[in-house]
């Protein structure tokens, strides 16, 4: 008969056993609940996703048929969607206990990548420019400075006679390209804007008639005016009067003649700065034909002419772009409903008239204010004025900019030119300083002509597509 010792032991090994099961079943059913939680928290999350899919396709939809007309045809508005804060959730900047989208998802890497995309034009040219405009100036100067030249050789190059015409053949090319922007845009799309000026009216007081009737309440009404047409209520949906004013001219005149009148925008610079570069390519070719040119290194002086051929014209590519995007501002503003664009402000004193108005009869009287001043100040014409004056500032203010690059550029090669006809002076110090530059130049000068070999491959891969 077993002991009661025994029995003690024999009662533990199976509450042990039994005790065992139980955590095994119990660790079996939390892998499970954790499992099941996972897949609750993915179902969830492709809920949300498609929650924020269909809001997005949504959105974006209504801005592609809001931008659209002040688009190109076949040109697609890029929309992006971000979530900061499901991205920082991720990074673990902040917490969120409902779903999460993914990384991806958030659209922060796209955005990013995108962007970078934008930048990158712009980027890569600033590079070019630096190696092959300032560092090739640069080492061609020094290189330049460093070398023996003949006795009398700079003095019968002519060289800074020759810099002093070609500055010449510059100032008058900038002064065509200046008249002939000038004159083009007078014919082109401002004389168009004021031929189509009496059937833009038509369209003006088509949607006038629209407000003060159809389904427009007086009060309703009272309630655009006081926000300068640019206004929503709970009846009346989103509207911007001003831009409806102009809906018609906008449609049938400015972005037809947009594309088709206005000059491009380098069409006449582009010429004087092909003059321009091409009379200092020639420098080269009409000094070798002088017989001080036996004594001269004449392959340097191409180099420092080079160099600046290739400031001039990537400062003709950045002004460009700068002009460029300033054009696409003004058309903006030609069309649109904001406080900088012209017909807003043509518009102004209307409103602020209006705005002072209280009492019996307000509505009926800024509804007067309104018809006077589209009939009586002519507010489109006034537009019309303030674009013609922002189109010639734009281009004037480009060709300035453009003329102080090239002067400049102009200007630093007189000085290399200046400091070779001062060898005369030098000391023997500074001819030993010449000497000792000159045997670093000799290994220095192929890696930068390898260097640039390099970057016009990289170019024509990449970017000459």
């Amino acid at each position: 008969m077993p002991s009661s010792t025994s029995k003690d032991r024999l009662k533990m090994v199976r509450r042990k056993l039994k005790f065992k099961k139980y955590a095994s079943e119990k660790s079996a059913l939390r892998d499970q609940e954790d499992s099941l939680a996972q897949e609750l928290n993915e179902e969830e999350a492709k809920n949300f996703k498609c929650l924020v899919d269909a809001r997005n396709a949504y959105i974006g939809a209504r801005l592609q048929k809001e931008k659209k007309k002040h688009l190109h045809p076949g040109v697609q508005l890029p929309i992006h969607f971000v979530s900061s804060k499901q991205y920082a959730v991720h990074k673990q900047v902040s917490e969120s206990e409902g779903p999460r989208l993914s990384i991806e998802s958030t659209g922060v890497p796209a955005m990013r990548s995108y962007a970078l995309c934008l930048a990158t034009p712009e980027i890569w040219k600033a590079h070019e420019e630096h190696l092959t405009f300032k560092v090739k100036f640069l080492f061609h100067s020094v290189n330049a400075w460093a070398q023996d030249w003949g006795d009398n050789a700079v003095e019968g190059l002519g060289l800074l006679e020759r810099l002093s015409y070609v500055t010449h053949i510059w100032k008058d090319g900038m002064d065509s390209a200046i008249n002939q922007m000038d004159a083009t845009f007078d014919a082109g799309i401002i004389q168009s804007l004021r031929a189509a000026h009496t059937a833009s009216m038509a369209g003006v007081m088509r949607y006038y008639a629209t407000l003060v009737g159809g389904n427009w309440h007086k009060f309703s009404f009272f309630a655009f005016f006081k926000k300068a047409g640019k206004h929503r209520t709970q009846k009346m949906g989103a509207e911007r009067w001003n831009e409806r004013f102009i809906e018609r001219q906008t449609t049938d005149v400015v972005n037809p003649a947009w594309d088709t009148e206005l000059p491009p925008p380098d069409r006449y610079l582009e010429t004087a700065i092909a003059k321009l570069t091409g009379e200092i390519k020639m420098l080269p070719g009409q000094l070798s034909r002088l017989p001080e040119s036996a004594t001269s290194p004449m392959i340097i002086l191409e180099g420092i002419l080079e160099a600046q051929v290739n400031g001039i014209n990537a400062a003709h590519d950045r002004q460009g772009a700068a002009y460029r995007q300033t054009q696409g501002n003004i058309k903006l503003d030609a069309t649109l409903d904001e406080h900088t664009c012209y017909f807003t402000k043509a518009m102004a004193p209307c409103y602020a008239k209006g705005n002072l108005e209280r009492g019996p009869g307000c509505c009926q009287r800024t509804q007067d204010y309104l018809l006077e001043h589209l009939t009586s100040n002519d507010p489109l014409g006034k537009a019309t004025d303030l674009l013609a004056t922002a189109l010639h500032e734009n281009a004037h203010k480009h060709a300035r900019l453009l003329d102080k690059d090239v002067r400049r550029i102009l200007a630093d090669i007189g000085t290399q030119f200046a400091m070779i006809l001062q060898r005369k002076n030098e000391t023997s110090g500074e001819k030993l300083a010449r000497h000792q530059i000159r045997a670093f130049l000799d290994l220095a000068m192929p890696d930068i002509d390898r260097i640039t070999r390099d970057l016009i491959k990289i170019r024509q891969k990449h970017y000459d597509l």
